[in-house]
C-alpha cells in the first residue's frame, strides 16, 4: 500500500536534527520512499492530512515486562525489596499464559498507543508476548526469563534458549530474540557466563 502523509510539521531527528514545516511523507509498502518533497508521480491509495500535527520516527522503550500492565497500581509506594519479594514474586507465581497473554496485549496496545513502535523486553511466558507482537505489527526484542530462583535456572535456560531458537527473525524480521539475564542480583557469576556461551553460539 502507498500512503501520503501531507502537509505535516516533520521531527527529522536527523544528524541536524531539521524540523520540516508543510512537508510531506510517501510510504510505500511501510518503506519511506521521500521526506519533505514528494514527486507528483507518487500515486497513493491513502492520504493522511497532517496539518497541525507532528510527525516524528517511532520511539523506542527498552525497557518494559510488559505484562506487568496487569500489576499497575498494586503495591505502590514500596521500597524494591518489599516491593519485588513480598508482592511481585508472590502474584507472578499465579501467573498463567493467559494472563500473560492478556497482559501482553493490554501493554502493547499502550506502546502503539504511545507512539512506541519497538521494545524491549523478558518475562515469564514469551511465547505469548511474541504472538501478540506478531498480531499487532510492533516490533520488539525479546528474552525469555534468565534467573536463578527456586533451583529453576537450568529451566529457564532451556525454555530462553528454546524461545530464541523458535522466534528469532520471526514476524516478518520484526521479533528480534535475545538472551537477557534478569539481574547481577537475581544471576550469578557462572550462569551470566553460560548465558554469554549460548548467546555466542547463536
Amino acid at each position: 500500500m502507498k500512503i501520503l502523509i501531507k502537509n505535516a510539521l516533520i521531527l527529522t531527528v536527523n544528524q541536524q536534527n531539521e524540523v520540516l514545516g508543510n512537508a510531506d511523507i510517501a510510504i510505500d509498502n511501510g518503506c519511506l520512499q521521500a521526506i519533505g518533497k514528494v514527486s507528483d508521480n507518487f500515486e497513493a491509495d491513502k492520504v493522511l492530512d497532517a496539518t497541525k500535527q507532528i510527525v516524528l520516527p517511532g520511539l523506542v522503550n527498552a525497557h518494559t515486562h510488559i505484562p506487568m500492565a496487569l500489576f499497575r497500581n498494586y503495591a505502590d509506594d514500596l521500597p524494591f525489596w518489599p516491593w519485588l519479594l513480598e508482592k511481585i514474586k508472590p502474584a507472578e507465581d499465579h501467573l498463567s499464559a493467559e494472563h500473560v497473554c492478556w497482559g501482553a496485549k493490554l501493554g502493547v496496545l499502550e506502546l502503539i498507543q504511545s507512539g512506541v513502535t519497538c521494545f524491549s523486553d523478558m518475562y515469564f511466558y514469551m511465547d505469548e508476548v511474541a504472538n501478540v507482537v506478531k498480531e499487532s505489527g510492533i516490533r520488539a526484542c525479546l528474552s525469555g526469563v534468565l534467573l536463578e530462583v527456586d533451583d529453576l535456572g537450568p529451566t529457564f535456560m532451556k525454555e530462553a534458549i528454546d524461545f530464541h531458537d523458535s522466534w528469532h527473525g520471526k514476524a516478518d524480521g520484526r521479533i528480534n530474540a535475545f538472551f537477557g539475564p534478569h539481574s547481577m542480583y537475581l544471576c550469578g557469576p557462572e550462569y551470566l557466563r553460560e548465558t554469554t556461551a549460548e548467546a555466542w553460539k547463536r
